[in-house]
């Protein structure tokens, strides 16, 4: 992704290292944080509306994504989980999609 982008992500996970940042084509950043980040790392993060939108006004959302792992990612039956993830859009009025419903979707499409 273009060094443009580069204050978004840091402003989205600060010094959590990043595997991977891609711009889908509906202008989304997605950004794959490293298999040594942990899920209590990811929920851990806290953005700033104004931050987001002062350093990449030109995107929709960004979503924060994290592979699962056999000891976080499982539920109360024991499904585990392939990944876990944030999606945030302070430029559509959403600081924090709380369920990630929209991004779900897109991964889905890719599964």
């Amino acid at each position: 992704v273009h060094d443009k982008y580069k204050t978004v992500v840091e402003a989205v996970v600060k010094n959590l290292p990043v595997q991977e940042v891609v711009l889908s084509l509906s202008k989304e950043l997605v950004i794959r944080l490293n298999d040594n980040v942990t899920r209590k790392e990811l929920e851990s993060i806290k953005t700033n509306d104004a931050e987001l939108l002062a350093a990449a006004p030109d995107i929709a959302g960004v979503i924060v994504t994290l592979k699962g792992s056999a000891e976080e990612c499982v539920d109360e039956d024991g499904n585990k989980y392939d990944f876990v993830s944030r999606y945030f859009s302070p430029w559509f009025g959403i600081s924090e999609d709380p369920v990630t419903g929209k991004q779900a979707i897109r991964f889905s499409l890719c599964v």
